[in-house]
């Protein structure tokens, strides 16, 4: 329901704030491609439950980019409403 969709929006969000933290600490290490991906894919999902004119999208779409110069990954684009 309504309140198990706000825990979830939360954790997402507290989520994407963490990997941002983890990103700055990490600089260029090995975790790196994985946290932005990682962050990436949350910013996806919380754009689907609270889309924010697109922000978020823009915003994992530049994470995607970081990996796909590493990996030769072409992230799917997301369609938006």
């Amino acid at each position: 329901g309504g309140a198990g969709a706000a825990a979830e929006l939360q954790q997402l969000e507290q989520r994407a704030q963490q990997l941002r933290a983890q990103l700055k600490a990490v600089a260029n290490g090995p975790d790196q491609l994985s946290l932005h991906l990682e962050l990436g894919f949350v910013l996806q999902h919380l754009n689907h439950f609270r889309p924010d004119g697109g922000k978020r999208v823009r915003e994992a779409e530049q994470h995607y980019r970081c990996v796909d110069g590493s990996h030769g990954i072409r992230p799917r684009r997301m369609r938006m409403r």
